[in-house]
């Protein structure tokens, strides 16, 4: 891997790792998965940290003589040399806008238009301050900007000018930002401090604790869909921390000291915070070694869908088969995932409970009973997860209440229900905006969707969607990105709601019965059980682009579920006893996927790489 590895790029796409290395002046491109070096590209020295577009496969490589040099993703092909001035360090790029960012040590930040490769835009730092590094949120569409001095400076994306430029009391040395959760994390002294995107201020630290001496962060990579944070310490440790829960998961050790870092993330949950994933993979972290690379593995993205006889089915994202069949309870129902803490859990209606899957081992590792009300046991039925606190949200169709669970505890070997919420008549099915930090569960008896606040539990809301007393609210799915509320209901079509001020704001045409959201694509698909079809809509005009029939006769659709790394699409066929896999770029039916026996009814589905 060359003799002084220092930059570290990725393209989860491609399954491809950039490093560039500061004595031989040679890119090398490396596959992700067996960590065979594809080709080296000879720069010149002075390469610095490149940054990655996704959306053109454009590599871009930050040099000391003043240049920034554009590499084809595909073919490692040298495109052009562009000026930028100044001795440029570090590239990043904002998917959003197809702009990339330039910290060169000046005083201006150089702006690329990543579709003509020419320079768009020269942004002025305030009086003193000279970049090193910087970071992108393609969502707020800022870009923060990490200057010689330790502070960092607010660029608003759209005016190209500093808005703002703040610094820790130590000051800052390394920068990431995870736009899912809004979340900005710097290095400063010994510690990784955690800022709030949206509060604008600090809100906490990462927690770190590994072997001595002290901890001396270098460089830190975010994962946007497990929301890991990979903190490379000069130590020779890599501190693996849950950016959701703020707990450390892990801290990884060798004999080299690690540099750079990177996360092959996918780009759930927003639409612009990452690149696509055409493979198994749900996340991968790698660092940088002295002499090589060393990559951290997560979990692969499958899909687990549950069967109403007693077994949980397995998919494979890449051969589309059923890879296992596990027995889970007697009567499975809903499907929910954490793919940080790599649980999947199941609810039962029959017995009650929830169940808690180990996704690595595919054991179940507990089982929760639900508490029943006056004289009904709980039948629950879709429950769903808050990824930035890992609280597991069921819904009671017969109390009227939603029962909470706290993932960590369970991951850790507790498995409790800790609060139940009153909700609205009939609660059926739950949502999650783990940036906005609010739950909103879909009430069939009462037509309303209630509004609920992750951080104390109570009722911000209930919100009439139309269907009151007919029992046709279905389902919900919720844009993060947008704080959109996509409400399903049988008689009177979608209700679209402002996550802002919780009003209905617009209305889809067409009856549905589930709904999944793809924000990266920018895809709602809308299950029609009646009329056998998955409609898919543009969610920036709301409206339809496609429809693709669906099975026959027999058809019974049930529930859908997202893989967003490889913008799949899986709806469960109650009727035929199967489940179809879409897909969502080609806008196509791959495959159908037969249940293991004819006494597998599949309803509930989930991804472990899932949008909304």
């Amino acid at each position: 891997m060359g003799s002084s590895p220092r930059g570290l790029a990725a393209d989860p796409g491609l399954r491809r790792l950039y490093v560039t290395d500061a004595n031989d002046g040679t890119l090398r491109i490396v596959n992700a998965d067996t960590g065979q070096v594809i080709a080296a590209v000879p720069m010149g020295a002075g390469a610095g940290f490149p940054a990655v577009n996704p959306n053109n496969r454009l590599v871009y490589v930050p040099m000391a003589d003043g240049s920034v040099i554009v590499i084809n993703d595909f073919t490692g092909q040298v495109l052009s040399s562009l000026p930028v001035g100044g001795t440029p360090v570090a590239a990043v790029v904002n998917p959003r806008t197809n702009l990339v960012y330039v910290a060169n040590g000046t005083g201006t930040i150089p702006v690329i238009n990543s579709n003509t490769n020419a320079i768009f835009a020269q942004v002025p730092l305030p009086d003193g301050l000279t970049s090193r590094a910087a970071a992108a949120d393609p969502c707020g569409n800022d870009i923060y900007v990490l200057c010689d001095d330790g502070s960092v400076a607010v660029v608003n994306g759209t005016t190209n000018s500093v808005e703002k430029v703040f610094r820790p009391e130590d000051g800052a040395s390394a920068i990431a930002l995870d736009p899912g959760l809004g979340l900005l994390y710097l290095a400063s002294g010994s510690q990784v401090l955690v800022y709030s995107l949206c509060m604008r201020k600090q809100v906490g630290t990462l927690p770190m604790d590994g072997p001595p001496p002290a901890v001396q962060p270098r460089r830190i990579a975010v994962n946007g869909v497990t929301h890991l944070v990979y903190v490379t310490d000069a130590s020779g440790t890599v501190y693996v921390v849950d950016g959701g829960a703020n707990v450390q998961v892990n801290a990884v050790t060798g004999d080299a000291q690690p540099y750079d870092a990177v996360a092959l993330n996918c780009e759930a949950p927003c639409p612009s915070c990452g690149s696509s994933c055409g493979g198994v993979t749900g996340s991968v972290g790698a660092s940088v070694l002295s002499g090589g690379v060393n990559v951290i593995r997560s979990l692969p993205a499958c899909a687990f869908v549950a069967n109403q006889d007693g077994t949980v089915s397995v998919l494979s994202p890449r051969t589309h088969t059923l890879e296992a069949t596990l027995r889970v309870g007697s009567a499975p129902f809903g499907v929910a995932a954490d793919p940080a803490l790599g649980l999947v859990y199941v609810t039962d209606g029959t017995q009650s409970a929830l169940y808690a899957l180990d996704a690595f081992t595919r054991a179940v590792v507990a089982r929760i009973p639900l508490p029943g009300y006056f004289r009904f046991s709980a039948v629950p039925h879709f429950p769903a997860v808050n990824t930035s606190n890992h609280l597991v949200y069921v819904p009671d169709f017969d109390s009227n209440r939603l029962a909470v669970i706290d993932g960590t505890a369970v991951r850790n070997g507790g498995a409790d229900v800790f609060d139940t919420v009153a909700v609205g008549n009939m609660p059926t099915a739950v949502s999650v905006n783990p940036r906005s930090n609010r739950a909103y569960v879909a009430n069939m008896g009462s037509g309303t969707v209630s509004v609920i606040n992750g951080n104390t539990g109570g009722i911000l809301a209930e919100v009439p969607v139309g269907g009151a007393g007919s029992g046709t609210l279905m389902d919900v799915a919720v844009s993060p990105l947008a704080n959109l509320v996509y409400a399903a209901d049988f008689g009177s079509g979608i209700a679209v709601i402002d996550g802002k001020n919780n009003t209905v704001v617009g209305r889809l045409e067409g009856g549905a019965c589930a709904l999944a959201l793809d924000e990266a694509q920018g895809l709602l698909y809308v299950v029609d059980e009646t009329r056998g079809a998955l409609a898919m809509y543009d969610t920036s005009t709301g409206s339809r682009i496609a429809r693709i029939p669906l099975g026959d006769s027999y058809t019974r659709l049930a529930r859908a579920a997202v893989d967003a790394c490889n913008h799949l699409v899986y709806i469960t066929d109650e009727g035929r006893r199967a489940t179809y896999v879409i897909d969502g770029v080609t806008q196509s039916l791959l495959c159908e996927v037969a249940s293991a026996d004819d006494s597998a009814a599949p309803i509930g589905v989930a991804t472990l790489a899932g949008g909304a």
